[in-house]
């Protein structure tokens, strides 16, 4: 579950394509798979995807808070937020009912990565 506790910036929209299979945001999922114990552990990792421009994508990792299947942040969004990307365990690769809810929340995708997979909640 994703937690969002923050005075928002204003968002960016850019197609969930290009955010996707920007190099830049392959090596954010990669980092943040990493950092979750490649899914085989049950606290998850979170991170700001940013816009930079001519398909660009900055990676903004949120700090550990080692919760049980939540990840959660507080504080101002960076500049040009574009999208959340987080990790779920192996057993679990797909956006959960509250990652749908809280992408249409705020108005921007929400991926949720695992080994196997990159799913998303728009």
């Amino acid at each position: 579950m994703l937690a969002l506790l923050l005075a928002a910036l204003p968002i960016l929209v850019v197609p969930t394509d290009a955010i996707r299979q920007s190099p830049d945001a392959q090596r954010c999922f990669a980092q943040l798979l990493e950092l979750s114990g490649h899914g085989r552990r049950n606290d998850e990792r979170a991170a700001f995807l940013t816009w930079e421009g001519s398909g660009r994508v900055g990676c903004v990792v949120w700090p550990a808070t080692n919760q049980h299947r939540r990840a959660s942040y507080r504080g101002k969004w960076p500049e040009n937020t574009a999208a959340i990307a987080h990790t779920h365990p192996r057993s679990q690769p797909e956006p959960s009912v509250q990652d749908r809810a809280e992408a249409r929340r705020i108005g921007i995708p929400i991926f949720v990565v695992t080994p196997e997979r990159i799913a998303i909640a728009e």
